[in-house]
């Protein structure tokens, strides 16, 4: 009890080093972040001299044929692989890439171009151009357009903004172009051309090596929660409980914020490696630990078959559910998705408010009273999958603030909605076991 006791105390010192030197950063970034910038780019053909849009896309050889015009809007050109920029006299010009491939970075370096990055396309080529001369940029491709009406498209394009800090959004439907221009102000984005990339952020200052980085965070997401769990099953109050456990999933996020907080994880040209592995392994390891803690209760052939096929669904489920290829959205999710960012302004994770934190609650009440009533250790067969599905919120917390590339001040805000609903359910959901046991 000594030894872990002591254990404790040094990490809880370590943490709390790091949260000071987290803050700091994050304190920055937040600043950065507040005023968020962005412009509007349409094709020449829609292009109106004097209109809302400042951009004006071209390909290259309309760029070549138009280089002695004068247009007042910027230029933003589609490169083709392989294609000479050379041949590009305007340097007003922004220019991005087919498939998001540089195909020249030098000739692009030397020439002075800045360059857009399309968000969900991995950059290749854009590390070897200076961070300040990298845009990010939006736009709905061909395929997904004619699923999406207006109101869908416009939501879209402002959620790009609001919640990824995108600095060009380029209208493949011109006729969105006004009401776009008036929906961005409403929800406090300027709309204005920034020479140069706004979200600039020099890293922490002892962590040089991004690979470094990477791995710190990875390790962090991965043994913070399940140490924080652990530690709470020495308690005995389900909300003390719930507070640790969600104390060291929040001081995993906070730190890992920050140690991605630099320009580079902020376009994107770096990423936190290991998302799923560190959204499902806490949860995995907890049904485990737990299982074999308690391996009377967890044998049989037919029983093991079940946990296993349980288990995988939930893996599939998650990994499916998580990141740009997912499965169809549940019936009415759309519409409480909507709702929810039409009231709280930050939509909480479903993950988090509507299974992880509820399932977390439940558990360990179940759990704490299965291990000190003699008669209900059957209980603790629920409440192990209960704690592991429970644990998928935690990770679902720690995961929000591993996308650097993400608004803080939002993050922030959905984390604690999420959390704020989520006790709210798991406390009815004790209450109806309460009442049902009587």
């Amino acid at each position: 009890m000594k030894s872990f006791r002591f254990v404790l105390f040094l990490l809880v010192s370590a943490l709390l080093l790091l949260l000071c030197v987290s803050f700091v950063q994050l304190k920055k970034r937040y600043a950065l972040e507040k005023y968020k910038v962005t412009c509007l780019a349409v094709s020449l053909k829609d292009y109106k001299e004097g209109g809302t849009a400042v951009y004006y896309v071209l390909t290259f050889e309309e760029a070549l044929a138009l280089e002695n015009q004068k247009i007042a809007g910027i230029p933003l050109v589609e490169i083709k692989k392989g294609e000479d920029v050379r041949k590009i006299k305007n340097k007003k010009a922004v220019l991005f890439f087919k498939n998001n491939v540089i195909g020249e970075p030098a000739v692009v370096r030397e020439e002075n171009f800045r360059v857009a990055s399309m968000e969900f396309e991995k950059p290749a080529g854009f590390e070897l151009i200076p961070v300040d001369r990298i845009l990010t940029l939006h736009s709905i491709l061909d395929k997904d357009l004619q699923n999406y009406n207006e109101e869908e498209t416009i939501k879209r394009y402002v959620r790009a903004v609001l919640e990824r800090k995108i600095n060009i959004l380029y209208l493949k439907n011109p006729a969105y172009l006004e009401k776009l221009a008036m929906a961005l102000p409403k929800r406090g984005m300027i709309l204005a051309v920034e020479g140069n990339n706004p979200y600039q952020l020099k890293g922490i200052g002892f962590i040089k090596n991004v690979a470094v980085k990477k791995s710190m965070a990875f390790i962090l997401a991965l043994f913070l929660p399940l140490f924080g769990f652990f530690s709470a099953l020495r308690l005995k109050n389900v909300s003390a409980q719930f507070a640790l456990i969600s104390a060291f999933s929040l001081a995993a996020a906070f730190i890992i914020a920050a140690l991605l907080s630099e320009t580079v994880f902020m376009l994107k040209i770096e990423q936190f490696a290991g998302v799923k592995a560190a959204l499902l392994l806490p949860p995995l390891a907890v049904f485990f630990i737990l299982a074999r803690d308690n391996k009377k209760l967890f044998t049989g052939k037919v029983f093991i078959f079940l946990s296993a096929a349980g288990l995988s669904l939930l893996v599939l489920l998650v990994v499916a559910r998580s990141g740009n290829y997912s499965l169809p959205l549940f019936p009415y999710e759309k519409e409480l998705r909507d709702w929810f960012e039409k009231v709280f302004y930050a939509r909480p994770r479903f993950k988090e408010y509507l299974v992880g934190h509820p399932a977390l609650l439940l558990g360990l009440y179940i759990y704490n009273r299965a291990r000190s009533v003699a008669n209900r250790q059957a209980e603790l067969v629920p409440a192990v999958f209960l704690l592991a599905l429970g644990m998928l919120g935690q990770t679902s917390l720690i995961n929000t603030f591993c996308h650097a590339h993400s608004d803080l001040g939002l993050s922030l805000l959905r984390t604690v909605f999420g959390l704020f609903i989520g006790i709210l359910l798991g406390g009815m959901l004790i209450l109806c076991r309460k009442i049902a046991k009587k």
